[in-house]
């Protein structure tokens, strides 16, 4: 798996993530997932679709009396990934932590698809390709 930080989600990838603009607002360019936890998945077998939210935030370089990097910016992220195929999801439990949220097009039977990666540090581990990826919803939640 590739790690690569954005600033902005190249367009390749833009185009098949709605919802990108909004999340870029909010977080002052494409959110880091490093640390991240992931609170909940949910599949559905229509579509299929993979459903998950992310408790994603963003920190600056300063640290505060602990020594811990001082939070920016913090919202639950929902996702939800349609036509979804080739599904690996291993680990999930009571916390799930995330290195990476790795975005990447992969062909598949002559269509290009979006392959999403959850790197786990902790807890799931998953990877899926998909037609899109949409954000769904963003709750910001106090830093």
């Amino acid at each position: 798996m590739r790690h690569i930080l954005y600033d902005k989600l190249p367009s390749e990838l833009r185009e098949r993530v709605k919802g990108a603009d909004d999340l870029e607002t909010f977080f002052g360019g494409w959110p880091r997932i490093h640390d991240s936890e992931v609170i909940r998945l949910e599949l559905d077998r229509a579509g299929p679709t993979l459903t998950f939210e992310l408790d994603a935030f963003v920190t600056s370089n300063e640290t505060d009396q602990r020594g811990y990097f001082k939070l920016e910016h913090r919202a639950v992220v929902t996702w939800r990934a349609h036509e979804i195929s080739d599904l690996e999801i291993e680990d999930f439990n009571r916390q799930n932590v995330l290195a990476d949220l790795a975005l990447s097009l992969e062909e598949q039977e002559g269509k290009v698809k979006l392959k999403v990666e959850l790197a786990g540090i902790f807890g799931v581990q998953a990877s899926f390709l998909c037609d899109e990826l949409i954000v769904l919803k963003m709750e910001p939640t106090i830093v």
